[in-house]
């Protein structure tokens, strides 16, 4: 099977442009910002790959915390 590498952020590692290609059987979600933790947000990533018969698999997710001063 072929997969995307995924990226940085959501919004990067879910495309719409892979999604529709026949060639990529599967989209490799990454997410870095504090704001791709939100379940309703990803919910709209998943809608739209099960619009289109993709599959996504989350692979990384990273969670940055500030060290106590």
């Amino acid at each position: 099977m072929v997969t995307t590498g995924g990226a940085s952020w959501l919004d990067e590692s879910v495309q719409q442009g892979w999604l529709e290609c026949p060639a990529i059987d599967i989209v490799a979600v990454h997410a870095y910002g504090v704001g791709d933790f939100d379940t309703a947000k990803i919910q709209t990533y998943i809608d739209r790959a099960k619009a289109t018969g993709s599959k996504l698999m989350f692979q990384e997710w990273c969670v940055y915390a500030l060290a106590p001063e």
